[in-house]
């Protein structure tokens, strides 16, 4: 799940060859509003009314929550609804609930004005679509399933607002405050498919120019939901995308494409709403035509009102055809940011010798070496995590000030590193440290006090947190990883990245679950 896995590769190829009423919240129609967008459960109490028209401003507010009720098997749902006339509480409404995507039961008003009906999943994973009505009022809303969670753990659901789309979204991270919310990695198209070219009837060649999952824009590039992205003026059509990189010196003609696929790729951040969703979307990213982002942005600590310090990976584009030497392919670097405003890391251009440069660019995470790929790194008050997802696929640690001068220590692997196992994209709260593992489900372990992550005897036992589904069903989540966790008002948010299968290939989203 690492679109930047074949950059350098990619681009040393360019230059050889010279120049129903039922509302999803990963909407067809991105430039629709998101019906879907209240949080999960109720929590930190910020809940969104369905409507906000004048008409609706009469009616009682319907406020609908999901909780998670454990079983041998799927676990069932359940669907509490509030409806109030302001503080008070609307009891003997007729409440309905409806679901295409489980079996559900009647409602039943538990206590003045809350009402509460149960859903059973068709299925182990994927997503849960439920329809409340009441008072006039009408709530869309989804809840996710998993087949396997910690039972410190309630009801997960898709994050509402404008992070999800039937775009690609990878590399998500909340803030330790739970206020922002930072996706490294977006493009409209389906980028997994596209990078390896194996999701057709027919495999086609790895980012071939004219693959349809290459040129298929799935998601948006522009409006409300992606503003002012890079290389949206590429996208020609929801199924041309014009692949050049004029940034770089490679102006094609019209109608003439790169040998490689060069999908709009870029980072986006998003502030929290009143109602718990995410929205206002801002960019983190190069200015470099939509060719090149960094991801696994993680949080240096928490923000300061707006202010913040990033650390990420990046392959340096600059060097894509080795005009400063050897590529040490993925590297980690760090930058201050402000929040909430559009933050361009660098801008690329071309200088006299036609190499690529740029107006001005991160500081190095001060590693002892560069070799090889560092990636997803984590920060704690001790030193840096990171992982070598790409290679061999480990966690690693070294001790110091990530974005300070003075260089680490020498990384040591992780012990929670297995041969037999994939363990990547760390990160680091409450003493414990989460992994995604095999990309099938996401782990942690806690760390004794001070203790050298490279022994065995400094970790406790591993702990599940949230599986993906061993499946090719449609609609079946089928990968999980990218941990990140917030405590907002007391409640403990995990956030973290699911990949459902569609019928034509992968889909990339963000979910989130609360603590019970």
């Amino acid at each position: 799940m690492r679109n930047l896995l074949f950059f350098s590769t990619l681009l040393v190829a360019c230059y050889s060859e010279s120049p129903t009423d039922l509302i999803d919240p990963l909407p067809v129609d991105p430039g629709d509003p998101i019906a879907d967008s209240s949080d999960v459960g109720f929590g930190d109490g910020e809940e969104l009314d369905s409507t906000d028209s004048e008409l609706a401003l009469a009616l009682p507010t319907l406020l609908v929550g999901f909780d998670r009720v454990e079983l041998e098997g799927n676990d069932i749902i359940a669907v509490t609804s509030k409806l109030a006339n302001g503080t008070t509480p609307v009891s003997g409404a007729v409440v309905t609930i409806t679901t295409p995507d489980g079996i559900y039961s009647t409602v039943t008003e538990t206590s003045p004005g809350t009402y509460v009906a149960y859903v059973l999943p068709h299925q182990p994973s994927g997503h849960v679509r439920v329809r409340v009505a009441g008072g006039g009022r009408v709530v869309n809303k989804t809840a996710l399933t998993l087949p396997d969670l910690g039972p410190h753990w309630n009801q997960p659901e898709p994050v509402p607002g404008l992070v999800n789309t039937a775009g690609y979204e990878d590399s998500a991270e909340v803030s330790p405050d739970g206020e922002w919310l930072l996706v490294s990695d977006y493009s409209p198209v389906d980028m997994i498919c596209c990078i390896f070219g194996t999701c057709g009837a027919t495999p086609t060649t790895q980012l071939n120019p004219a693959a349809p999952h290459c040129n298929n824009s799935l998601g948006p590039v522009t409006g409300n939901y992606r503003p002012r992205m890079p290389g949206a003026n590429r996208v020609i059509s929801s199924t041309v995308i014009h692949d050049e990189a004029p940034s770089i010196g490679y102006d094609m003609p019209d109608g003439v494409d790169l040998p490689v696929a060069l999908a709009p790729l870029a980072g986006y951040g998003f502030r929290r709403q009143a109602d718990g969703s995410f929205a206002q979307p801002f960019l983190i990213t190069f200015s470099a035509n939509g060719i090149s982002t960094p991801f696994g942005y993680t949080f240096v600590g928490s923000p300061t009102g707006t202010a913040a310090t990033l650390a990420f990976a990046y392959d340096d584009l600059r060097n894509v055809r080795g005009d400063y030497g050897p590529s040490t392919l993925n590297d980690l670097y760090h930058n201050p940011v402000t929040l909430g405003v559009d933050n361009i890391l660098g801008t690329f251009s071309v200088d006299a010798q036609g190499r690529p440069v740029t107006d001005r660019f991160p500081a190095s995470v001060p590693l002892p070496t560069n070799a090889g790929q560092q990636g997803n790194p984590a920060v704690s008050s001790d030193g840096l995590w990171f992982d070598s997802e790409n290679e061999a696929e480990d966690l690693f640690f070294a001790a110091g000030n990530a974005v300070g001068t003075a260089t680490l220590a020498t990384p040591v692997k992780v012990a929670l590193s297995t041969p037999a196992r994939k363990e990547t994209q760390p990160y680091v709260h409450g003493g414990r440290l989460y992994f995604a593992a095999d990309q099938s489900t996401i782990r942690s372990s806690a760390r004794a006090p001070g203790g050298n992550p490279a022994l065995a005897s400094t970790w406790g036992p591993e702990r599940l947190e949230l599986a993906a589904e061993p499946t090719t069903r449609v609609g079946g989540v089928i990968a999980i990883g990218e941990p990140s966790l917030s405590v907002r008002a007391g409640v403990t948010t995990m956030y973290f990245i699911y990949v459902l299968q569609t019928s034509t290939g992968l889909n990339l989203n963000v979910g989130r679950v609360n603590a019970r």
